[in-house]
């Protein structure tokens, strides 16, 4: 049987009304065809466990990957205050979920825990899905999980409430919550490409981290981060401590573009002009205050999808997942649509979902685990050619 896909997006005042609408109308999409699995990206003004409860009234008790977001995504349009969701459907689909409620607070014994999950069906597991806290929690310890398995991995660092230090993702109303790691883990019919880019340039201003505390930079150049950034970018370094540049900052990530590229972007300034992070970064190194080109990023953007096709192989694909910083739309403001018009031109009549993330993640057979900020992150799942 050849997967079928629906997609469907609605909005409303109340989560669990809003997710079982969208539910609704993706389900009446599919017809007679019952769904393996559903992603499901949720405004952040949902309460996305009320928004999974409300889904599963109408689907029943089926695999829903879901992340909240600040702007889901769907095809050629991103639609405010939303939840959208996508399923498919396909008697070789092998789609199961993987809820770890304590990643945050896990450490090494996170990746042991995904390990397990992946290898307890190793002969079947091809590729796996995974949504983890955007605040909480080291990502990077993340990477043992995979060694020795074939296995195509991407995800986020899931976008989230700045304020409040909180993010929300689950695989259903009772898998789902702040500080966990959602996964689903494909087999059967189903492989996955991935391919990421970014379009952010070196300014040319090197600065060496002096200091890190656990996820903070609370130095640069033996002085705060936010002195620094007064410097070289204007205003008084207690401005960058408050709205609208304490977020803004996001737009000025430090980085390298050498044989190891990296990027990281401040989640925030607190109020004593450190940069809070969630990815974290190596104290004593030397980084580059990086600027974003509108241009560059709109390239960036086609090649990932260019490159999440050529990873797919002979699959066909049937879904894309499109995983894009939150400081692209930072950059892009004045032009809302323009990510989802580029990625509509590239992936043709491939159905497309996604929304604003904090951090992406790759892996692909044969290289190394990667975790980044500032990417646009493309996944192709498709299905095998027999």
């Amino acid at each position: 049987m050849t997967i079928k896909t629906a997609l469907a997006t609605a909005q409303g005042l109340e989560g669990g009304r809003t997710g079982a609408l969208a539910a609704q109308q993706a389900s009446s999409a599919l017809g007679a065809a019952r769904p393996a699995f559903g992603l499901v990206f949720a405004a952040r003004e949902f309460a996305l466990g009320e928004v999974l409860a409300g889904m599963e009234q109408v689907l029943g008790s089926i695999p829903l990957w879901a992340v909240a977001t600040r702007c889901p995504l769907m095809n050629d349009t991103e639609t405010p205050r939303s939840v959208t969701v996508a399923l498919a459907a396909g008697s070789e689909i092998k789609a199961r979920p993987f809820w770890l409620p304590d990643y945050a607070g896990a450490g090494k014994t996170a990746a042991q825990e995904l390990s397990q999950a992946m290898m307890t069906e190793a002969q079947v597991v091809q590729a796996a899905l995974l949504a983890m806290d955007g605040f909480q929690g080291n990502p990077l310890l993340l990477a043992p999980a995979f060694e020795g398995l074939p296995i195509t991995a991407a995800g986020c660092l899931v976008d989230g409430d700045l304020q409040a230090g909180r993010t929300v993702q689950g695989v259903g109303a009772r898998s789902c919550g702040a500080g966990g790691l959602a996964g689903l883990l494909f087999g059967g019919s189903v492989r996955m490409g991935a391919g990421w880019g970014h379009g952010w340039k070196d300014t040319g201003v090197h600065l060496k981290i002096t200091r890190i505390r656990e996820r903070w930079i609370t130095s640069l150049e033996d002085d705060t981060p936010a002195d620094v950034y007064s410097r070289w970018l204007g205003r008084e370094p207690r401005e960058w401590s408050y709205p609208p540049l304490n977020e803004l900052v996001r737009l000025y990530p430090l980085g390298s573009l050498g044989e190891k590229p990296w990027l990281r972007a401040p989640l925030h300034v607190e109020v004593d002009g450190s940069f809070r992070l969630n990815v974290p970064i190596t104290e004593g190194g030397d980084a580059c205050l990086m600027v974003g080109d509108p241009t560059a990023c709109l390239e960036a953007l086609r090649t990932a999808a260019r490159s999440a096709r050529q990873q797919l192989g002979d699959a066909r694909p049937f879904l894309a997942i499109a995983l894009v910083d939150a400081g692209w739309r930072m950059l892009l403001e004045l032009q809302p649509q323009i990510l989802p018009h580029v990625l509509a031109e590239e992936l043709g009549d491939v159905p497309l979902v996604g929304g604003a993330t904090l951090g992406q993640m790759i892996r692909l057979p044969n290289t190394p685990y990667e975790v980044q900020n500032q990417q646009a992150l493309v996944i192709l799942l498709g299905e095998s050619v027999r």
